[in-house]
């Protein structure tokens, strides 16, 4: 008796990981077969599409010198250089 209790118990966790839906997402290796593993919420695995945002910006990055190239200043550049390249063809023009 007892084990059919366990047998059943263990019958409807499998059925539950078994209905669950994977990952997908086609592997290097194993002939391109589907990543078998379980899906979490945004349709990937944990080591296919895990939750990571990548390196922090700015001065929070470990390797972060002087900002010369940060966002901020290429996008002041790209704003200079189009007043630049007005002023220079409002001279042209004269």
């Amino acid at each position: 008796m007892k084990d059919n209790l366990m047998q059943s118990h263990w019958h409807k966790g499998l059925a539950i990981l078994q209905a669950m839906p994977r990952c997908g997402a086609k592997c290097k290796t194993r002939g391109r077969l589907p990543c078998r593993s379980v899906a979490m919420n945004n349709g990937r695995c944990r080591m296919h599409g895990g939750t990571n945002k990548g390196a922090p910006c700015g001065k929070e990055h470990g390797k972060y010198r002087h900002g010369l190239y940060s966002k901020e200043i290429v996008e002041k550049l790209k704003g200079y250089k189009a007043i630049i390249s007005e002023v220079r063809k409002t001279f042209s023009i004269m």
